[in-house]
């Protein structure tokens, strides 16, 4: 019996001290918070060998209009004032900020990647794969098709339809590598311009995409080698099922 009592008391002495042991450690952390300040921030820039719409200077100067955090307990440290801050830059797609109990501020950011640039007459802005648009970048011109002429900014099943465009020709490398130029005219048809044809490419309202592309390809591949890539100037996608040619003046002439 006596040996029981020894046993639990000591069991209970030992549980006892584990929790003395816990709290101490836990008042010395939430200490350690309150004097902690943060030191200093640390940016990273995600996909930034493929897109340099941001740069670290910038993501400062914002942070500095916003309320630079050093110097500041890292409890005060409000992280979610900050990441909706910084998303507030059009070309931030997301932002991820945390402070460790060292009082480095990290933060870190995805861009967004454009698939199109619309350009107006004074103003241009990109569209990302999302469909969401925003402003071109002093600090970077991204490589994806220019479209100008008549935007149909207030038309959502043509911008659909323009996202939808933009994203077959990123995910298709010759595509992507082909169209340079989308000029839209005024019933919201597109013309695509070739960086390495000379044809224009009458493709319609953006829809049925892929099929056109098809098309487009059995040009390249069956007709162009056949009668040379000089022998027609427009080639019309817009028919089910055919591609309509249109021979080139200079071939007329001869």
């Amino acid at each position: 019996m006596l040996k029981k009592i020894i046993t639990y008391t000591m069991f209970a002495i030992c549980l006892a001290a584990f929790g003395a042991y816990c709290w101490f450690c836990e008042t010395l952390i939430v200490q350690g918070e309150d004097t902690q300040v943060c030191e200093e921030i640390s940016i990273t820039i995600l996909d930034s060998t493929e897109n340099h719409l941001v740069s670290d200077e910038s993501v400062r100067e914002m942070i500095s209009r916003l309320g630079n955090p050093v110097g500041t307990g890292i409890r005060n440290v409000n992280v979610h004032f900050l990441e909706n801050g910084i998303n507030g830059m059009g070309a931030i797609k997301k932002t991820e900020v945390a402070i460790d109990n060292s009082g480095i501020l990290h933060i870190e950011i995805t861009q967004r990647h454009p698939i199109l640039r619309f350009q107006k007459q004074y103003e241009g802005y990109y569209m990302d794969d999302t469909g969401f648009t925003f402003p071109l970048s002093d600090l970077f011109t991204s490589d994806v098709p220019i479209v100008s002429g008549y935007i149909r900014e207030d038309d959502t099943s043509w911008r659909n339809g323009m996202k939808e465009l933009g994203t077959f020709l990123d995910s298709h490398q010759f595509w992507h590598t082909q169209i340079e130029q989308i000029n839209v005219s005024d019933d919201g048809t597109l013309n695509l311009y070739s960086r390495t044809s000379g044809q224009t490419v009458l493709f319609g309202l953006p829809e049925n995409i892929p099929s056109k592309f098809e098309k487009l390809l059995a040009y390249y591949k069956n007709i162009a080698p056949n009668y040379g890539w000089d022998y027609y100037s427009v080639i019309d996608l817009k028919y089910n099922g055919q591609i309509v040619c249109t021979k080139s003046k200079k071939r007329d002439k001869q």
